[in-house]
């Protein structure tokens, strides 16, 4: 089973074809350049030459060039095509290395990138492709604490949550105190009858500090965790904890009323819940942004295909924007594949507008 995961330099080999017509140009450096860093040796090059069997095809494009994982671009003054010689204008920082990949476009492939993220940006907002979020740190509060009078009903949702979450649901949980000590590693709590490692591969949260961890080991008093995340990461005396019960699978909770106007990583319901639920909250993020070729975002390759329509499309519009005697079939262009990516996501209907009006919390 495929898991969405797409990686810039691939996404980027569906939207260059759209762009320039054919495949990414990519090569393998063959020898080391000059000591000024203002040369690459690639010679998978040779006989690149341009309409007229002269040298400079590539002349005037852009080459991104992998140092150590990290891609540097520069800009283009001459090609030899006899030796596979690229000359930049700006020099690397160091000369430049052999079996070292290049990838050679007539546009800087930060505009791609640009256009990638935007794209990105753009899916999300018209509800079209996400990245699933999930979330089970929160509990129920009623008689949280050790005043059993004290009961809470609002709660907040994770800032990771740029929208109010889809689903809500409830897991029925062991609560207790541990009864061990100060300073323990392992949560002892001598009133427990659990079977050893029935607890094995569940997340126990120390209510206490704010710290949790993965369970590893358990007996029928003690559970193993390293805990982080808290204040203290260990187990105090009467530090409280909440922990699933494994035997117990997830309800569907609609019970709750969203509160106040907060919008984009600060929502709040309230809702009556007992002490001995985990909340599981599942909801929709937006997609992540690339930062560096080696970073992936959460599309389905199928899916990235589709969405590089999309970069196509803001891609010709910084084109327009940038080159005005262009503009005309640069923007031509952006609406061609603004259809082409519409029509694969929405039939061809109206292109919706990007303006949402959020009214779920009245």
């Amino acid at each position: 089973m495929s898991t969405p995961s797409t990686a810039r330099s691939s996404f980027r080999s569906y939207l260059t074809p759209l762009i320039e017509g054919r495949a990414p140009i990519t090569a393998t450096t063959s020898s080391a350049g000059d000591a000024g860093g203002t040369t690459l040796i690639a010679s998978s090059l040779v006989e690149y030459y341009d309409d007229f069997g002269q040298n400079g095809y590539f002349n005037g494009w852009y080459v991104n060039y992998d140092t150590a994982g990290t891609a540097a671009e520069r800009r283009i003054k001459e090609f030899v095509p006899e030796t596979g010689t690229i000359q930049v204008y700006r020099a690397f920082a160091a000369q430049t290395a052999t079996s070292k990949a290049i990838e050679i476009h007539p546009y800087p492939l930060t505009d791609f990138n640009a256009a990638i993220n935007l794209s990105l940006k753009d899916v999300y907002s018209d509800g079209l492709y996400f990245n699933p979020k999930y979330d089970a740190t929160l509990w129920g509060q009623n008689s949280y604490g050790t005043n059993d009078d004290f009961d809470k009903f609002t709660y907040a949702v994770p800032t990771a949550f740029q929208k109010f979450p889809t689903a809500i649901h409830l897991r029925e949980a062991y609560i207790g105190e541990h009864d061990g000590g100060d300073g323990d590693a392992a949560l002892s709590d001598s009133d427990r009858s659990w079977k050893t490692s029935e607890l094995v591969g569940e997340t126990v949260y120390n209510k206490t500090d704010g710290s949790s961890g993965t369970i590893t080991a358990n007996t029928s008093t003690t559970i193993t965790a390293t805990l982080a995340g808290g204040t203290d990461n260990d187990w105090d005396d009467d530090d409280e904890y909440i922990v699933a019960m494994p035997n117990r699978k997830p309800e569907s909770f609609n019970d709750y009323k969203r509160t106040g106007l907060a919008q984009r990583g600060a929502f709040k319901f309230w809702a009556d819940i007992p002490e001995n639920y985990l909340i599981i909250l599942e909801g929709e993020g937006p997609l992540t942004a690339y930062t560096t070729d080696a970073g992936t975002t959460e599309l389905y390759e199928d899916d990235a295909r589709i969405v590089a329509m999309q970069a196509a499309y803001r891609f010709c519009e910084m084109m327009a924007a940038r080159y005005g005697g262009d503009r005309e079939e640069w923007n031509q262009r952006a609406q061609e594949w603004w259809t082409k990516f519409h029509n694969q996501t929405h039939g061809g209907l109206e292109k919706p507008s990007k303006l949402r009006i959020d009214r779920a919390w009245l």
